[in-house]
């Protein structure tokens, strides 16, 4: 029994083609951390997210971005993780 929906994906980039295998994500970062600017985080998102849709499994990735927030899980990102787990995972 799977219980993790998994996807393969090929991805090519600068002509190396290589195979990804994409489960269940949830990702979550601080508007504010400075080891991840913002501006690249959404970018990657966006692209992250059209993988997953264009793989028919666009409800197996989701990101929470937390405003005037730093390098932190903070409750409200934790909280997300669960719900994700909660809804995705087989109970068996």
């Amino acid at each position: 029994m799977e219980l993790i929906p998994q996807i393969q994906h090929q991805v090519s980039q600068s002509g190396t083609s290589i195979t990804v295998n994409i489960i269940l994500e949830n990702l979550n970062l601080g508007e504010k951390d400075t080891g991840s600017p913002i501006e690249s985080a959404r970018r990657g998102i966006d692209r992250i997210a059209e993988v997953y849709r264009m793989e028919g499994a666009p409800d197996n990735f989701t990101y929470f971005i937390e405003p005037d927030t730093g390098h932190v899980l903070s409750e409200a990102m934790w909280n997300l993780v669960k719900e994700c787990f909660e809804r995705n995972l087989k109970k068996g």
